[in-house]
C-alpha cells in the first residue's frame, strides 16, 4: 500500500545549470556522442551488409549478430566499471581510448576495411564478421562506462545533487545525439555508397579518436587525481570540484 512506501527525496530547489561545467567536459562528452553513434549506426546498415554475398545471412542470423554486440557489451561493462572504481578514475581516459580503438578495429573487421596492407586484405567471412561485431560491443563498454564519473568530475555546481542531475542530463543528451545521427548518417551514406564504406570510416575515425583521447590524457591539465579532488560519487564535497 501507499503507506508502506518509503518517503521520496525532495527535488532540488532549482534546476541545475548545464553550462556550469569545465571546458574539459567536451572530451568525455564527445566520446559519449560517438559511442552512441557507433551502437545506432548498425541499425540501418547491418541488414544490407550481411544479407548479400558472400555471407548471405538470414533475418534470424542478423538478429543473432546484433545480439552478440549487446552481449559483449553487457559482459564487459561490469569489468570496465570495476577497473574504473578500483583505480578511482585515474585511468578513465585510457579506458575510453582503449574502447575507441577496440571499437574501431571491430568496424574494420566487420566491413571489412576495403584497403590492403602490403598486398593483404581482411577477408569477409564468418570469423571477421563475428569477431568484429563482438569487438564493437567490447569497445563501446570500455568507452562509455567511465564517462559518467569523468563528466561528474568537471561539474562546477554548488551541491552534490545538482552535480549529479546535471551530469545525468549531459550524458543523456550526448547519447541521444549520437543515437540520432547514427541511423541518419549511416542510412544516407549506405544509400549513396555502401555499408562497407560506413564501417571503414567508422573504424578509422574511432582508432584516431582513441589515439587523440590518450594524447589528451598526457596533457598536464588533464592529469588530475579524481580521488584527491573528491570526484568519486559519494565523496564529493559541497564546494564542488576544483577543475
Amino acid at each position: 500500500s501507499a503507506i508502506a512506501l518509503p518517503a521520496l527525496p525532495l527535488p532540488p530547489g532549482r534546476r541545475p545549470n548545464l553550462s556550469r561545467f569545465s571546458p574539459k567536459v567536451l572530451v568525455p562528452a564527445f566520446v559519449c556522442v560517438l559511442t552512441g553513434f557507433s551502437l545506432s549506426v548498425l541499425s540501418p546498415t547491418l541488414q544490407p551488409h550481411l544479407s548479400r554475398p558472400p555471407l548471405n545471412y538470414s533475418i534470424s542470423m542478423l538478429g543473432w549478430v546484433l545480439s552478440a554486440a549487446c552481449l559483449a557489451y553487457a559482459l564487459l561493462a561490469p569489468l570496465c566499471g570495476a577497473i574504473d572504481d578500483r583505480t578511482e578514475g585515474r585511468f578513465a581516459f585510457s579506458l575510453m581510448a582503449f574502447g575507441c580503438i577496440v571499437c574501431g578495429i571491430g568496424f574494420c573487421l566487420l566491413g571489412p576495411i576495403p584497403w590492403s596492407l602490403f598486398g593483404w586484405r581482411v577477408p569477409q567471412n564468418d570469423v571477421s564478421c563475428w569477431t568484429g561485431i563482438c569487438l564493437i560491443g567490447v569497445g563501446c563498454s570500455f568507452s562509455i562506462i567511465p564517462v559518467f564519473k569523468r563528466i561528474l568530475l568537471y561539474a562546477r555546481h554548488d551541491s552534490e545533487g545538482q552535480r549529479e542531475l546535471a551530469t545525468a542530463g549531459v550524458l543523456s543528451m550526448c547519447m541521444s545525439t549520437g543515437s540520432f545521427f547514427g541511423p541518419t548518417v549511416g542510412g544516407i551514406v549506405c544509400q549513396v555508397a555502401s555499408p562497407q564504406s560506413v564501417y571503414a570510416v567508422c573504424g578509422v575515425s574511432f582508432v584516431i579518436l582513441g589515439v587523440l583521447v590518450q594524447a589528451v590524457d598526457f596533457a598536464p591539465g588533464f592529469r588530475s587525481d579524481p580521488a584527491r579532488s573528491g570526484a568519486s560519487i559519494g565523496l564529493m564535497s559541497q564546494t564542488g570540484p576544483s577543475c
